[in-house]
């Protein structure tokens, strides 16, 4: 749905999110 970078870097903010 993202674009690849906004998914690194939300799942870097949020490791636990998912």
């Amino acid at each position: 749905m993202f674009a690849h970078s906004i998914q690194t870097w939300w799942w870097t903010a949020h490791p636990a999110a998912h």
